[in-house]
């Protein structure tokens, strides 16, 4: 089950060469409050969604060292020297082991951002410089160790991706800045995971509005990058973001690994909304016709596992398992579906050139990806607005079009036909109204969201 990199650098590859969709969903809490029983049951319900990976956390946020897992256990024996607690951890190899059974990759985070950058009056601070009056070299050297050690501990398994990081900026409380007050530590966990397994994938979780690349593009210890778009508004632009990352070199897959979950408030307030599948869909698509190599899609009430009665985060109000069944979760299976059925996936580029006319930004956008030999083009209209494509860029002869639908998973075939040049092209049930990025940017959206596919031959 083992993860590589494609030859080109762009995509994900299995171990026999075959292109590997990641698609992740957003489990950070998995690890320290869901029970065995229910942890199957959780894994069942997103491998049969169409799921590839799932994201979740080792030493997790929200009390993470001081509240038992679900089994009555905490990570560690002593936090000052990081001795962990034995049978806790072999709680997170039973997990890894059962997500295995499923064909699914462990996106596995050894410690969320707070271990190294406390906020908030936090005092989980592990890593950090000043905990328990340790230095840095000495917060260094415990990084370095602990992630040494937890590659280590789990290299038996082969479906682990490593996400070293967790929603902090390692340039300290202002993201902008460009000192290093914490790069170092967050620099020695990654090269410490990569001791101990030297062929791992491997990226970092950044937080929102930036990418993995902004600080560590260059490190000898990262295989590919993530960006986080947030969860600040509906129309954030990680097409942009994605882009970015794309056309750097050297050359490194890119994905979203943090963009709005399915019902989490718009900017952390009840009183803006919450984001729906339409908001939670259309980054999703924005991404991969950026040139993304996968996406990762989160829940709101999944990422915490939340359960009446237990303490919440941001407003939750669902039962997980009720928010398991979010229909954003299944039409990611649709997103992975419609790659996995074009032959060219793996060699689909951005092509913005092919669509000629009715481009917008955010919910007006609209985005193409074609193959270089231009035998395929597949055309993502956001709110369903019509568009023209420049039908020259693909192979002579007929061309066989039809409409995917994003929300359904439904393919309508069209006649094939002998066009040529610019044409236009209007989606089925094309509505002007909700979906046309002209309302407040709080307000929720009804996607009309279509997928043109364009096959020559």
């Amino acid at each position: 089950m083992a993860i590589g990199i494609s030859q080109d650098g762009r995509h994900f590859v299995h171990s026999d060469g075959r292109p590997f969709f990641y698609l992740a969903d957003t489990a950070w809490m998995l690890l320290n409050r869901v029970s065995k029983e229910d942890t199957v049951h959780y894994l069942r319900v997103r491998a049969e969604q169409g799921f590839t990976v799932i994201a979740a956390v080792a030493l997790a946020e929200f009390g993470g060292l001081s509240a038992p897992n679900a089994e009555g256990e905490l990570p560690l024996k002593n936090a000052g020297t990081v001795e962990p607690n034995p049978v806790y951890f072999d709680h997170i190899d039973y997990v890894i082991a059962e997500a295995a059974k499923l064909g699914l990759q462990i996106a596995l985070l050894p410690a969320w951002g707070d271990k190294v950058q406390p906020w908030n009056g936090g005092v989980d601070g592990i890593f950090s410089p000043g905990f328990q009056n340790q230095g840095r070299e000495q917060a260094m050297a415990k990084a370095y160790a602990y992630g040494a050690w937890i590659a280590a501990r789990f290299d038996r398994h082969d479906n682990i991706i490593w996400i070293n990081g967790g929603d902090r900026g390692p340039s300290g409380p202002n993201y902008a800045e460009t000192g290093q007050e914490y790069w170092d530590i967050w620099d020695a966990m990654g090269r410490g995971i990569c001791s101990a397994a030297p062929d791992c994938l491997i990226s970092f979780h950044p937080p929102g509005g930036y990418s993995s690349s902004y600080w560590f593009h260059h490190s000898s210890w990262l295989s590919f990058n993530q960006i986080q778009s947030g969860h600040w508004n509906r129309d954030i632009d990680n097409y942009a973001m994605i882009k970015l990352d794309y056309n750097r070199l050297p050359v490194r897959p890119t994905l979203d690994g943090e963009p709005c979950y399915e019902n989490h408030p718009v900017q952390y307030r009840l009183e803006f909304g919450v984001f729906n599948d339409y908001d939670a869909r259309k980054k999703a698509y924005h991404a991969l016709f950026a040139g993304a190599a996968g996406h990762t899609y989160g829940a709101h009430e999944v990422f915490q596992f939340f359960e009446p009665g237990q303490e919440k985060f941001f407003g939750a109000r669902l039962h997980w398992k009720e928010a398991l069944l979010l229909p954003g979760a299944r039409q990611m299976g649709h997103l992975r579906k419609l790659f996995e059925s074009l032959p060219q996936f793996p060699n689909l580029e951005p092509a913005p050139s092919f669509v000629l006319t009715g481009c917008g930004h955010g919910t007006d956008a609209v985005y193409a990806l074609k193959d270089a030999a231009g035998t395929c083009a597949v055309v993502y209209t956001t709110a369903g607005n019509p568009f023209i494509a420049d039908l020259s860029q693909l192979s002579e002869g007929k061309l066989a079009f039809s409409w995917y639908s994003p929300r359904t998973g439904d393919f309508i075939e069209m006649e094939q036909q002998s066009l040529s040049g610019p044409s236009a092209f209007v989606s089925p049930n094309a509505d002007p109204g909700m979906g046309d990025g002209k309302q407040a940017a709080w307000l929720p959206r009804v996607g009309n969201d279509w997928v043109l596919v364009c096959k020559a031959g």
